[in-house]
């Protein structure tokens, strides 16, 4: 069938955290790709569970990128893919 992108309604109650956690690590492991848009802080802990469950984030800010990959990527490699 044709791709879909699915959007998750999460429980704010405090007791459904491994709930929720179980349902993000689900879409995430049969999805292709998974939007990261910042949030309180540029670098957050879905862009790494992305890494390793297979899923290519999206980031949307300069700023997420600049943050977690400045160390990670050499200079010539960050100016080819920015």
């Amino acid at each position: 069938g044709a791709p879909t992108c699915a959007h998750m309604q999460l429980s704010q109650h405090v007791g459904d955290k491994h709930s929720n956690l179980l349902r993000i690590v689900q879409a995430k492991l049969s999805s292709v790709f998974c939007l990261e848009p910042e949030g309180d802080w540029p670098t957050r802990e879905g862009i790494v569970q992305d890494f390793l469950l297979g899923c290519v984030p999206v980031l949307f800010s300069r700023s997420q990128y600049t943050l977690m990959w400045t160390t990670t990527w050499p200079k010539k490699e960050r100016n080819r893919t920015s």
